[in-house]
């Protein structure tokens, strides 16, 4: 995180340098902020259904919203500030197989932070591609039998690594469309009472295809 950090302001100061020197880019409008919100589809062990793997998720396609924020820095560089949210379903697997289990969900939040670059297609089109972190919380499920919790939820911290490719459909007005689609990878620890030992990994890789509006200022 601590890198990636000193790569943003670093890449910023140089920016600023480049804005100055140059008018065309000092008369665009520098930042962007948008509201999204989409599909967030589960990867890989997150998303297995398979009861002898130990490292299943079960997680169910699901949703996922969030604010993303943009700052150019240069004609083709910026650095982009986003929250995330996302909420997944579990598997009807461990329901049929155990009859009286019931389970709520998986959801995290969090903020990443990193350097973009941002690729004009047209004049009205910008294709931007990011890598970033952050930090992200992530709630386990709970898992009641017959009423009865026998595995309460739990918060664990994570740090996420994100790559991403963002489309922004520009108008002749402050109004901005957008569509992206990011890859997430975390592996958040829990303390789950009911396991041996307590403390407990889970993989947890996804993909957020989002569609959103904005502003441009």
């Amino acid at each position: 995180m601590l890198k990636i950090t000193l790569l943003c302001l670093a890449v910023l100061l140089f920016g600023t340098g480049a804005f100055a020197q140059n008018a065309e880019n000092g008369n665009q409008k520098k930042s962007f902020l948008f509201l999204q919100g989409g599909a967030a589809i589960p990867l890989a062990d997150f998303a297995s259904s398979d009861l002898t793997n130990e490292n299943a998720g079960m997680a169910k396609t699901g949703f996922s919203a969030g604010l993303l924020y943009n700052y150019r820095i240069s004609k083709f560089a910026g650095i982009m500030l986003q929250g995330h949210y996302a909420d997944f379903a579990l598997s009807d697997e461990l329901t049929k197989n155990f009859p009286g289990a019931t389970v709520d969900h998986w959801q995290y939040a969090g903020l990443v932070v990193g350097p973009m670059l941002m690729l004009p297609v047209s004049d009205q089109v910008l294709a931007d591609v990011h890598v970033a972190s952050g930090v992200m919380w992530v709630n386990s499920p709970k898992v009641k039998f017959q009423g009865l919790t026998i595995i309460d939820e739990d918060w664990g911290a994570a740090l996420p690594l994100q790559a991403g490719l963002h489309m922004r459909f520009l108008t002749n007005s402050k109004f901005v469309l957008f569509a992206g689609a990011d890859y997430l990878y975390m592996k958040p620890e829990f303390r789950i009472e009911a396991s041996d030992p307590p403390e407990v990994k889970q993989n947890i890789s996804t993909v957020h295809l989002q569609l959103g509006f904005g502003f441009r200022f």
